[in-house]
C-alpha cells in the first residue's frame, strides 16, 4: 500500500514539473522526506497528507498509507479478556555472603571486595 501512493506520488509529482526539493519547500519538509514517502519507506503525517491531496487530486483515487480502513497481513490480535496474563520474572535469589571483608554481608549485597568471596562460598 505505501509502495503505491509512493510511485502515484511520484507520478503526480514528476506530471506537475516539481522536483522532490521543489515539493518539500511547499510542504515545508526536506526533500528527503518526500523521497521517503515515494519510496515507500515511510508515510506522511496527516496534515502533510492533505496537503498532498489538495496539490495532487489524483491520490484521491489511492489509497491512504497507513489508514485503519485496510485489511492488514496477519491474524488478528485476541481480545484483551483472552490474552495470557502478564508475568513478572522471578526476583533473584538472595546468596548468602560468607567471610565477608565489608559490611555487605549484613545488607545481603555484594561489592566488588565481596565478588571472590561470594564465589569460593557457592
Amino acid at each position: 500500500m505505501k509502495r503505491a501512493f509512493g510511485q502515484a506520488l511520484a507520478a503526480a509529482r514528476i506530471a506537475a514539473g516539481l522536483t522532490q526539493e521543489e515539493l518539500g519547500q511547499l510542504l515545508d519538509v526536506v526533500a528527503s522526506s518526500v523521497w521517503y514517502w515515494e519510496s515507500g519507506l515511510m508515510t506522511p503525517i496527516a496534515s502533510h497528507y492533505e496537503q498532498l491531496v489538495s496539490l495532487f487530486p489524483a491520490l484521491k483515487s489511492v489509497p491512504r498509507p497507513g489508514s485503519r480502513d485496510q485489511v492488514k497481513p496477519g491474524p488478528a490480535p485476541a481480545p484483551r479478556s483472552e490474552r495470557k496474563p502478564r508475568t513478572r520474572s522471578k526476583p533473584a535469589a538472595v546468596v548468602p555472603i560468607r567471610e565477608a571483608p565489608c559490611d555487605c554481608a549484613e545488607l545481603r549485597l555484594s561489592c566488588g571486595l565481596c565478588r571472590p568471596v561470594l564465589a569460593r562460598a557457592v
